[in-house]
């Protein structure tokens, strides 16, 4: 094997030169450094065999202090190379004991010289080293044994020496299955020497393979790799697979799995009485570990360690036979497991042996061996007649196990359950004799009571609260399982549903729909006959009959749904209520002005028909016949009377005003027509700004007096999926809550506030803001107000029902947002956020075909 040379030298062309006459010498070069940093950083990294080092290096450090960092940490030679003539450097050089010098210039063949002459020294150290450790290690071994009264211990010491004074990453000992001498005692300080399951597997192969030919004196020292005395051990395992195969060559060697395992393994035999009883196990990661006069040492080792082994057998034999008995008896005597050995004869049971662990009901063996206790009379009354019967009958072969459960009595007057244990004693003088065990199963019974108690209950509960729940399997979607009331709820005709797909029974993919989400959410179920069923669903995960499922809690919310329609049209009819009275007001200014003008051009069209008449009773007269001047003076006195420039002017007026009245009244039952638009089953298309515009028509009563109202619309907004007479119905409470909050703060002062409404077109969604400066919500009713019946206004002035019903609209029907911010003292802001989807919609660029619903 060629020697590896690190070279440290400043000079790059001398370095290059020196390299290439080394490897013509035959040396290997690992690596050319220019500074004492790379040399110390090259030597941790791939350690050479030997280091020839310049003393005058670059970036400050010298050549002798990098070499006494790398001596400091390895053992490695150095030979310094210098052109310095200085007798002080030559002295401090001498000083670091280096393994040679050579001043430049010099000779390739005086440096090789220097260069054999190091490597020859380093190498008749290390083997100095050697021998001196094991002379240490034999000295160290044999006083142990002589000393060693536990030969358990003596061996782990032994083992302990061995790795700690050569340096190999595991030893151990394995014994072959029939021997045990102790236990298995390894050390390891290697990672490679990681737990079996995550080494490769064909290390073990090859391994157990040469294990199993030392164990059986297959061995042969023509073999490759065999001593005489049947040890076998290589210091290359990847390279000498090939040899390894001949062996053996079932053995499988994964040449890349070995190459990351030992490098060099010894396996000695150890021998008891010239039986063979286990192998002792050398591994290193270091190649060339071993030489034959290492293996020779440890199979002398290994003779030792046998010796000892041998005068240990019998000890600890016994000791594992003592030691089993100990178990034994701590398992009869502590265990809460009460071992008996019974002499039964008609009703009475005399106790053989008791153990010990009957003090854990407060009794010693002795009390039952003296007679002062016998086990019927601890027995509770209750269960005492089946116990006697159970002597009675007594009559169990050899290999029954009759078993009887009852309750006995501790020295706490407490009675605790067992189960008693009863087989015939083997053997053929066995009699009358039973072995039998009591076991305490207090607890189990006490559980399974309360388990019971459980089921009833929850059952109890179920049925109470008319829960339908259906177990199914999520991969087939079949029905595992499900409960009466599932069955009543879903109409079944036929209850054979175990195990059936759940779509022929009733429809339920929108159940399932959001399965995964483990989330309570309300479905339409079809009933048996075709009705449509609304109930509230759950989906959980769960685990039935060990495997994971889904379980389906349905409950019938037709009640509750008929309860919400029922207070939703309250909540409707107290809107309506009030604002009857305001639209009446407001229908009524119109319709006076209107009936005043028309009982005006009444009076003036007689005035005009008198006019007519004497104007028609002057066109058939002539002038100068009789009676014409009698009908002119009529006619011109009837003109005077007519005022004709009051009727020019006001007529037209009048009839304006008329008009204006009459447009005004259709305005408002316009707004109302469209705010009262009835609700189809599914959303249309609406024009927010148009609806919010029709409300606040209507409304006008609820806030004219107190308030004025701004509106800025976004008229980029598209037509928004809506139930329109629930959305109108939002707006309406909101502005009539904000016109009332506005009153209540102006009504004193005579002034007026503002409600100002805009919109929003924010991409995804619409944002509706109904502003006012009523003054704001108090800070200790806020996280009421969306709540059922929650209200601030005197009895009999609302049901409390109006935001909350806003709420579930929102937030339930059209899956959007209703919240408030609060500025305190100056007014709350009410924020309605509504998703805008784009599939099937109308868009503004066709408004002019689209209908507009408020």
């Amino acid at each position: 094997m060629s020697r590896t040379i690190l070279i440290v030298d400043d000079s790059s062309s001398t370095a290059l030169i020196l390299k290439l006459a080394l490897l013509e010498a035959g040396y290997e070069i690992t690596e050319i450094c220019h500074s004492g940093d790379e040399a110390i950083r090259s030597a941790a990294e791939n350690p050479p065999d030997l280091i020839l080092m310049d003393i005058v290096l670059k970036n400050g450090m010298n050549g002798i202090e990098a070499a006494e960092i790398i001596t400091a940490h390895q053992d490695i030679p150095v030979i310094f190379l210098t052109g310095a003539d200085d007798d002080g450097i030559v002295r401090e050089m001498l000083s670091k004991t280096p393994y040679g010098f050579i001043q430049k210039p010099y000779r390739m063949s005086m440096l090789n010289a220097i260069i054999e002459i190091a490597l020859q020294r380093k190498e008749t150290e290390r083997m100095l080293l050697k021998s001196q450790g094991k002379l240490r290690l034999s000295t160290q071994v044999l006083e142990l044994l002589n000393i060693a009264e536990n030969g358990e211990q003596a061996v782990s010491d032994i083992l302990f020496i061995i790795k700690s004074m050569t340096g190999i990453d595991e030893i151990s000992i394995s014994f072959i299955k029939e021997v045990q001498f102790t236990e298995n005692v390894s050390y390891s300080t290697s990672d490679i020497s990681a737990p079996k399951e995550t080494k490769p597997a064909g290390w073990y192969d090859i391994i157990e393979i040469i294990s199993g030919f030392i164990t059986d004196g297959n061995t042969d020292p023509s073999m490759p790799f065999f001593t005489p005395r049947g040890a076998f051990w290589t210091n290359n395992l990847p390279e000498d697979a090939p040899l390894l195969f001949s062996i053996n060559p079932s053995a499988k060697i994964d040449y890349e799995m070995l190459d990351r395992g030992y490098d060099a393994v010894a396996l000695i035999p150890l021998h008891a009485d010239s039986n063979m009883i286990g192998i002792l196990k050398l591994f290193s990661s270091k190649n060339s570990e071993f030489t034959y006069e290492d293996i020779v040492f440890y199979e002398r080792i290994s003779a030792s360690i046998s010796v000892t082994l041998s005068r240990n057998s019998t000890q600890y034999k016994l000791k594992q036979a003592y030691t089993q008995l100990s178990k034994l008896d701590q398992i009869v005597n502590k265990s809460p497991v009460v071992t008996f050995n019974w002499e039964i004869n008609s009703n009475l049971r005399r106790p053989l042996f008791v153990s010990k662990s009957i003090e854990g009901l407060g009794y010693t063996p002795e009390d039952f061996y003296s007679g002062k206790i016998q086990l019927c009379s601890l027995v509770h009354p209750e269960d005492a007649d089946n116990l006697i019967k159970c002597n009675d009958t007594m009559n169990i072969s050899d290999k029954d196990i009759k078993v009887l459960t009852y309750r006995i009595r501790n020295s706490k007057e407490e009675y605790r359950w067992v189960d008693d244990y009863l087989w015939k004693e083997e053997g053929e003088n066995s009699g009358d004799n039973y072995q039998g065990v009591m076991v305490d199963v207090t607890n189990q019974v006490t559980a399974t009571m309360v388990l019971k108690e459980n089921e009833a209950f929850m059952d109890t509960v179920l049925k109470g609260i008319k829960a339908a729940i259906i177990i199914t399997d999520p991969a087939s979607r079949h029905i595992k399982a499900m409960n009466d009331e599932a069955v009543r709820l879903l109409g079944f005709q036929n209850t054979d549903y175990a195990d059936q797909p759940f779509d022929e029974f009733l429809n339920l993919e929108e159940v399932f729909a959001a399965a995964e989400q483990n989330s309570s959410s309300e479905v339409l179920i079809q009933h048996g006959d075709g009705t449509k069923i609304p109930a509230g669903k759950t989906v959980l995960d769960v685990t039935w009959q060990g495997k994971p499922h889904q379980a389906l809690i349905l409950f019938d919310i037709t009640e509750q749904k008929t309860l919400e329609r029922q207070l939703s049209i309250a909540q409707k009819l107290e809107s309506i209520g009030s604002l009857a009275a305001g639209i009446a007001h407001e229908i009524n200014t119109p319709i006076q002005y209107i009936g005043d003008n028309a009982r005006f051009l009444m009076h003036t069209f007689e005035s005009f028909m008198e006019m007519i008449d004497a104007a028609r009773s002057l066109s058939e007269k002539k002038p100068g016949e009789a009676g014409f001047d009698d009908v002119f003076n009529l006619f011109t006195e009837i003109v005077k009377d007519s005022d004709l420039s009051f009727i020019r002017e006001e007529v037209p007026a009048a009839i304006n005003q008329s008009i204006e009245g009459v447009d005004r009244v259709a305005s408002i039952v316009r707004a109302m027509k469209k705010f009262s638009h009835p609700d189809r089953e599914d959303k249309q298309p609406v024009d927010i700004n148009s609806a919010i515009e029709n409300t606040i028509t209507i409304t006008r009563n609820e806030w004219k007096y107190y308030s004025e109202i701004a509106t800025d619309f976004d008229e980029t907004l598209p037509y928004v999926p809506c139930y329109p007479g629930d959305f109108n119905q939002v707006i309406l409470n909101i502005l009539v809550n904000a016109a009332q909050a506005v009153e209540s703060k102006m009504k004193d002062s005579g002034g007026k506030g503002q409600i100002r409404i805009s919109t929003h077109n924010m991409g995804n969604t619409v944002r509706v803001v109904i502003k006012d400066t009523g003054g704001g919500i108090p800070e200790p009713i806020r996280h009421k107000v969306f709540d059922p019946f929650f209200t601030t206004k005197e009895i009999g002035k609302g049901t409390g029902q109006g935001l909350a019903i806003s709420h579930q609209i929102i937030v339930k029907k059209h899956s959007g947002r209703i919240y408030f911010e609060v500025e305190n003292g100056i007014g709350t802001s009410f924020i309605i956020e509504i998703p805008i989807e784009t599939e099937n919609e109308p868009s503004k660029a066709h408004s002019d075909s689209a209908e507009r619903i408020g």
